[in-house]
């Protein structure tokens, strides 16, 4: 159904296109066409009624599409594992809030997470703001191993978990304040 709903929905688009270029480039006067409307199609009482069934049959089209289209965006997203007795799924916000537990560090001052589901991998995306220099290469190593071992410790082995760590922003120590003489300026007094 829904195969056949996108190639409906292509085929009008493709004719309404056609129909407006062709409008636009003067080939066909709208007159020509609003006379063809009145002299043939609404003449006839059949051809009436067969498209008014059919602008019903494309308005349930559309609205069928809008309704999948709808239910796809709002329904929450998921990872299902079948065990020996029933059921278990965990939401993809519930192992975001795990990878934020993982990357809580001392040298991490924010983190944003997102993860993407796919039948046979998970990928998960890390933004991160440090608070000091360090090594990245060993540091987001080590972020790594961690958020893959605590996934895969959580949703067994048979996904294929991907790690993008991406460092955004270095926050650099301040250099040591200033004394309160050079503080207040050359001029504060006069």
């Amino acid at each position: 159904m829904k195969g056949i709903t996108n190639i409906i929905i292509y085929l009008i688009t493709l004719i309404v296109g056609i129909t407006l270029i062709v409008i636009s480039l003067g080939i066909i006067e709208i007159e020509t066409i609003t006379n063809y409307l009145k002299n043939v199609v609404l003449s006839d009482i059949y051809l009436r009624i067969d498209l008014f069934l059919l602008g019903i049959l494309l308005l349930f089209i559309v609205l069928r599409a809008l309704q999948i289209i709808f239910n796809h965006l709002f329904k929450e997203k998921k990872i299902t594992a079948i065990t020996q007795n029933g059921e278990v799924s965990i939401t993809l916000k519930a192992l975001e809030d795990i990878v934020r537990k993982c990357l809580e560090n001392e040298n991490i001052s924010q983190t944003k997470t997102r993860i993407i589901s796919a039948k046979k991998k998970i990928d998960v995306e890390a933004i991160l703001s440090l608070k000091s220099k360090t090594n990245l290469s060993n540091f987001t190593q080590e972020l790594q191993e961690k958020i893959k071992n605590e996934l895969q410790g959580i949703l067994g082995t048979d996904k294929e978990i991907k790690i993008k760590i991406e460092v955004k922003k270095i926050n650099f120590p301040k250099e040591e304040t200033l004394s309160s003489e050079e503080k207040e300026g050359p001029f504060r007094y006069y």
